[in-house]
């Protein structure tokens, strides 16, 4: 056996690195956001699952108090931040507290790839251009995202959700209408191969337009797959707080580099 790893995670590579990293004889304390989050992962006796919500927002608060508290309370081989590859200042945070007590920090960064025949915009500018069209628009982003671009569109529109109740409320909650919403798992998540769910949505709006916060996770992808399929346009909207120079690992160089250990 090997020892123990701290895994932060709000990413959907999150519960595939608990599988490898337990084939590899680590034991793992994995922090999430939701309870929905928690049940994508493994059920085992080396495993040990937080939910940990912030002020309301789905996202993992690691303040210098919990983190000094969690190490105190058992010792981390590793830290794996796996919470959301492009949020710069939390990244910027964990480092600096990670540095300043000697535990030893891993990020994963994801490669981003631009598939072709996509259209890319960087600014809400852009994005309120596109929404002028009488387009039908589906929206495909995480919940802080969703709100961001929500609160400055001037047009109906569509949005894919997770099935819990904290994303239906906060979606509610932004105007968004109960038949603009579907309480989806992705496809990779109901253990299928086929997307009949993913095109009869898009038939039932009438899907014109596809926009997509850029941040290559795997629903991106299948996206951009079923919008290609289909033929409808799809937009990129870059990461405002992207990074501008790598400084993590893709989940294969993680584990490789744990493997190792």
């Amino acid at each position: 056996m090997k020892g123990r790893i701290w895994l932060l995670s709000r990413t959907s590579e999150g519960p595939l690195l608990a599988e490898r990293l337990l084939e590899q004889g680590w034991s793992l304390d994995i922090s999430v956001a939701s309870l929905t989050a928690a049940k994508s992962y493994p059920l085992s006796s080396r495993i040990e699952i937080r939910i940990e919500l912030s002020q309301g927002m789905k996202s993992i608060s690691l303040t210098p108090s919990i983190l000094k508290a969690r190490l105190k309370e058992k010792t981390f081989n590793w830290i794996i931040d796996a919470t959301h590859p492009f949020r710069l200042n939390e990244v910027d945070n964990l480092s600096q507290l990670c540095r300043s007590l000697h535990q030893p920090l891993l990020r994963l960064e994801r490669p981003i790839k631009t598939p072709k025949n996509i259209d890319l915009i960087d600014s809400l500018n852009s994005l309120q251009d596109l929404m002028k069209n009488n387009e039908n628009i589906l929206l495909i982003a995480g919940l802080q995202d969703l709100a961001y671009i929500y609160d400055n569109c001037n047009t109906p529109c569509f949005a894919l959700i997770s099935p819990d109740p904290y994303s239906l409320q906060l979606a509610l909650s932004m105007g968004f209408p109960p038949g603009h919403l579907a309480c989806l798992l992705p496809q990779y998540r109901r253990n299928t191969n086929t997307h009949y769910l993913e095109y009869a949505l898009c038939k039932h709006w009438g899907v014109t337009l596809l926009i997509l916060c850029q941040s290559g996770c795997p629903i991106e992808q299948l996206w951009c797959y079923v919008g290609q399929q289909i033929g409808v346009r799809r937009v990129f909207l870059q990461n405002i707080a992207h990074f501008n120079e790598r400084c993590g690992f893709s989940a294969k160089e993680l584990l490789e580099i744990l493997n190792k250990c």
